[in-house]
C-alpha cells in the first residue's frame, strides 16, 4: 500500500475502533461530556476511553446521536472489520 493510503486507512480504523468503544458505553460517554468543557471534551474522551488518536477523539466528540442506534453500531463494527481485513491482506507500510 502507498503511504498516504496507509495513513488514511489507519486513521479510519482508529476512528471506527473509537466509535465502537464509546457506542458500547453511551452512558459513560455522556457523563464524560457533561463534566467537560467545549475546549477539553475531546481530551477527556480520549483519557476516559483509552483513545490514542487525537483525530479519533475529535470524531467521537462530533458523533451524531443517530450513530447510537443498534443498527448503526452493527454497521460500524462491520466497516471496522472490513478495514482491518484490508490492512491485513494488503500489508501496511505505516503499521
Amino acid at each position: 500500500m502507498e503511504h498516504r493510503h496507509d495513513r488514511n486507512l489507519l486513521a479510519r480504523r482508529d476512528i471506527l475502533a473509537a466509535y465502537v468503544t464509546v457506542l458500547e458505553r453511551p452512558v459513560e460517554l455522556l457523563e464524560v461530556c457533561a463534566r467537560s468543557t467545549e475546549d477539553t471534551v475531546a481530551h477527556e474522551i480520549a483519557q476516559a476511553f483509552g483513545i490514542r488518536s487525537e483525530v479519533a477523539a475529535d470524531a467521537v466528540r462530533d458523533l451524531q446521536v443517530r450513530r447510537f442506534t443498534p443498527d448503526a453500531l452493527v454497521k460500524t463494527r462491520q466497516e471496522l472489520a472490513d478495514i482491518e481485513l484490508r490492512v491485513r491482506e494488503n500489508g501496511c507500510a505505516a503499521c
